[in-house]
């Protein structure tokens, strides 16, 4: 599932089959005919600026190598929205794209984790994977709170007596069933996901792309189920959107919602309601030789008390970056 491996094919089969015919040799019907399936699914991992998607082990976007490999597409199939069997969504409308995984447990290190970007600039991205392999870092790098997604806060767990702590560690240790869905109108697209852990707790987000490309919105349910373990209510989670270290962003006075000004000074706002807005430090790893510090919005909640999330990016015209500045956060009907 790691698309970087994908890139490392073509790298070698696009020359291999160049190569044959300029020999004026046979092509391989199967040689053609998996490069020309694979071609589109490569699209299917990338942003606006024709790199890779920071997702499940991707150290580099590849720009470059990304970029070569597209000068010898021929048939320039159009990406899949939805591949359904590897656990990945791509919604793209306008000059947004949004990746997201929802892949199986064993092979998903960020469930109903997302990349979100606006043309070439890369806007809410996963931290990534270290270049040179530090086992540090990829410890760190492959938690969920390395994700843009949904992780809850075990550090009081951890410190718990009893049956509270075996149920802590079953919690982390389970397999849980994940799905998920999309369709694409006139309106936009839509993706809608569902994570199970344990506890009986369903994580569900629901993913909305307008047509123009300048209004993204999410909803984050937790939904507790009547056999599941009483211990959930009470505890603290917390929902991360990380920001590519490109983004300027900086905190309302109000603290309800967030500017994001772009490197091409776009403007983004982000705001959200049933929870907590922070602005906190992270940090980002993917195609750096060193890691490099950035910013990550933070959403924190309390299941049984803040089991509804609603947060929206919508992008700023240009007369409206004055007011956008100041301290009124948009409704957010989902």
């Amino acid at each position: 599932r790691n698309p970087a491996i994908l890139l490392q094919l073509l790298l070698d089969l696009v020359p291999l089959r160049s190569a044959i015919i300029a020999a004026r040799e046979p092509l391989p019907q199967r040689l053609s005919a998996g490069i020309e399936r694979m071609l589109p699914m490569l699209r299917f991992f990338c942003h606006g600026d024709d790199g890779l998607a920071v997702i499940q082990g991707v150290a580099d976007p590849a720009v470059r190598q990304v970029r070569a490999v597209f000068g010898q597409d021929t048939t320039l199939g159009r990406p899949l929205s939805l591949a359904a069997y590897s656990g990945f969504s791509r919604m793209a409308q306008g000059s947004a794209v949004v990746v997201t995984d929802f892949g199986a447990d064993r092979a998903c290190s960020g469930p109903l984790a997302f990349e979100f970007s606006d043309g070439p600039a890369r806007i809410v991205v996963n931290c990534g994977y270290p270049a040179d392999g530090s086992k540090r870092w990829i410890y760190a790098a492959s938690g969920p709170a390395a994700h843009n997604t949904l992780s809850l806060d075990l550090c009081g767990v951890e410190k718990a007596q009893g049956a509270f702590a075996r149920w802590a560690q079953g919690f982390r240790k389970k397999e849980g069933e994940r799905r998920g869905a999309g369709e694409t109108t006139q309106h936009g697209s839509l993706f809608q996901g569902g994570n199970v852990l344990d506890g009986n707790l369903l994580h569900e987000r629901d993913l909305y792309l307008a047509a123009a490309g300048d209004d993204f919105r999410g909803e984050d349910r937790f939904i507790r189920d009547n056999t599941g373990d009483p211990a959930l209510t009470g505890m603290a989670y917390t929902l991360r959107f990380h920001l590519h270290p490109s983004i300027k962003a900086t905190l309302s006075q109000d603290g309800e919602s967030v500017m994001l000004i772009l490197a091409n000074r776009t403007a983004w706002r982000f705001a959200a309601k049933g929870c907590v807005i922070d602005l906190t430090d992270s940090v980002y790893l993917a195609g750096l030789p060193q890691p490099r510090r950035t910013q990550q919005i933070v959403l924190k909640g309390v299941i049984g008390r803040h089991d509804r999330v609603n947060w929206a990016f919508k992008r700023m015209a240009k007369r409206d970056k004055r007011e956008a500045a100041q301290n009124s956060a948009p409704e957010l009907p989902f």
